[in-house]
């Protein structure tokens, strides 16, 4: 197989027609880059949640892609080793960082443990099958002599863009699938938004899907410089529809706040409620007594149907919401003062 179908070689040359578009996909996936970032940083409050990581990590990879194949593609450095290792370390945050952002949000609807950890070890199966293979023979294929890696390359890389097609195709499923259950109970109440949240899920999964099967075409018409620099710029398009997805599921799954509130977490559900002091009043014959301040934390642990509870004789389409409530002391020594009357 010549290195024109495999998308590899020494020394890439990319017609001037399709460096166009290369370029104006580059531009599209830098774009959104930026105004992603502009985003986490503006949006996330709370940052030490696989969510916000996962969400930050493949968004720095669609820069790093793109970089890597900006300098190969137009030939801005000689060096080989540079630009496929950005093209790598691009890849692998990109795509597999793109199926942990879906994986962190599957909680919120879906609750059955053996599920949860059956994607996670779908994700870390395909990254570890996918991307290490791949890896050693996209080196190969630009070596100083690629002709043993260039057609065992074409047909790998067409296996890991199937293989990571159907994984987040698998992903978005189970959240659509639970996630319109669990908005249809919801909708029983007559909540309009509801149903506007159903028809925003339904298409947008529909619109992310059209954009993996071009990714797919592309691949499998041996058009490789249009299908690398597309797949950045669909990729940053998916971020931002999915950013858009949770912010709206959220504001549905989360229960009302109380009003004793005085701070939320942005994503997690959780409230903190305001903080308790108390003073010991027992054993007033001691010097010092402890000031002992607690604070209650309430987090929404989401909703589950009374159907997966084989132990619950209730009707089957019936609703259980999970709270959990977290209390933490602290406190300080401080002198006792009996309290006086008057002056």
């Amino acid at each position: 197989m010549s290195s024109s179908e495999s998308g590899m070689s020494k020394d890439p040359a990319v017609p001037h027609p399709v460096a166009i578009a290369i370029a104006c996909f580059l531009a599209i996936s830098m774009y959104n880059v930026v105004e992603l970032i502009f985003i986490i940083i503006v949006t996330f409050k709370k940052r030490n949640s696989l969510y916000f990581w996962s969400f930050m990590v493949a968004t720095v990879g669609i820069a790093i892609h793109a970089i890597g194949f900006l300098l190969r593609d137009f030939q801005i450095t000689k060096s080989r080793f540079l630009y496929v290792t950005f093209m790598s370390l691009g890849w692998y945050a990109m795509v597999t960082g793109q199926s942990v952002v879906l994986f962190s949000r599957l909680h919120l609807v879906l609750y059955n443990r053996n599920w949860l950890r059956a994607v996670r070890v779908l994700i870390i199966t395909n990254a570890i099958v996918c991307h290490i293979p791949t890896t050693v023979m996209t080196y190969g294929a630009s070596s100083s002599d690629p002709e043993p890696f260039l057609g065992i390359y074409s047909i790998y890389e067409r296996v890991q863009v199937t293989i990571f097609f159907f994984q987040e195709v698998v992903i978005s499923g189970l959240y659509v699938h639970e996630a319109m259950k669990f908005l249809q109970i919801r909708a029983i109440r007559g909540e309009k938004t509801n149903h506007n949240m159903m028809r925003h899920l339904i298409s947008s999964n529909i619109f992310v899907i059209m954009l993996d099967v071009t990714i797919l075409a592309l691949e499998f018409s041996n058009l490789y410089d249009l299908q690398t620099s597309y797949k950045g710029a669909a990729y940053s398009m998916k971020l931002k529809l999915e950013f858009s997805v949770l912010n709206r599921l959220v504001k549905v799954v989360q229960p009302p706040r109380s009003t004793y509130c005085n701070h939320t977490n942005d994503l997690d559900g959780t409230i903190q409620l305001e903080s308790v002091d108390s003073r010991n009043k027992i054993g007033r014959s001691i010097a010092d007594k402890m000031q002992s301040g607690y604070e209650a934390h309430v987090k929404a642990g989401g909703a589950r149907y009374f159907g997966d509870c084989p132990d619950l004789d209730v009707p089957k389409k019936s609703l259980l919401r999970t709270t959990e409530i977290f209390v933490t002391e602290h406190g300080k020594s401080i002198p006792w003062q009996r309290p006086t009357n008057g002056a």
